[in-house]
């Protein structure tokens, strides 16, 4: 999944990591590209500090909400809530 979303985004893969579940929005197909991680794992701005609204293929979608499931039931497995917050890919 992180894979095919930092393919179809065309963004680095800092951006990709720092991506949270509300910068997702599956419902319309979309995804805003706000933050970055750096080698530390802390949030940064994006390079120029820009804030991108994306349109995502279906089948991104698709592959993002399976993920998002799974993710819950991972997560549920440590007594850990999944929440708007939540980074989305959490195994970097």
């Amino acid at each position: 999944v992180l894979f095919f979303t930092t393919f179809i985004l065309s963004d680095r893969k800092s951006e990709s990591y720092a991506l949270h579940w509300k910068n997702i929005d599956l419902a319309n197909a979309q995804i805003g590209l706000r933050h970055a991680l750096d080698k530390y794992k802390n949030v940064k701005s994006t390079k120029g500090n820009k804030k991108t609204i994306f349109s995502i293929p279906s089948y991104l979608v698709s592959l993002l909400s399976e993920w998002k499931k799974q993710q819950k039931y991972e997560l549920a497995k440590f007594g850990i809530m999944q929440t708007s917050d939540q980074l989305v890919f959490t195994y970097i």
